[in-house]
């Protein structure tokens, strides 16, 4: 079974300059995390990502945790690691649909207060 699940859309067809007004502009990924996720599972997580991060005409990477049922310390600092990287590019991490008890875990160690956070896939690409 696969841990993540991938697509991107661009707003308007083919058109890759096409802006959306008041939604993300440009290309935007969305990552289905999916399952228990803790260290063991980190190294498929980041060769998995590891493409799609490199594609830099995603100007923002929204990582659907509706699927999530746990995440560890390691997986946190990898998000986090994500967002700055992110960041640097002037590309966008965002989080949504989690779980309750994966969102807990995100509001707990701060990772909402950082990191975008959006009830559906669909709320955080029309933002």
């Amino acid at each position: 079974m696969s841990l993540l699940s991938a697509f991107r859309k661009k707003p308007d067809g083919d058109n890759p300059k096409a802006k959306t007004p008041g939604a993300l502009g440009g290309h935007y990924s969305v990552f289905a995390l999916k399952g228990e996720l803790d260290e063991t599972r980190l190294e498929e997580i980041q060769a998995q990502l590891a493409p799609l991060l490199a594609d830099k005409s995603a100007q923002a990477l929204i990582l659907d945790c509706s699927q999530m049922s746990y995440l560890n310390s390691r997986v946190i600092g990898y998000i986090v690691s994500l967002h700055t990287h992110l960041s640097r590019e002037g590309r966008r991490l965002i989080l949504a649909h989690a779980q309750e008890a994966v969102m807990d875990v995100f509001q707990l160690v701060g990772l909402a207060t950082i990191i975008p956070y959006f009830a559906t896939v669909e709320e955080a690409v029309s933002q």
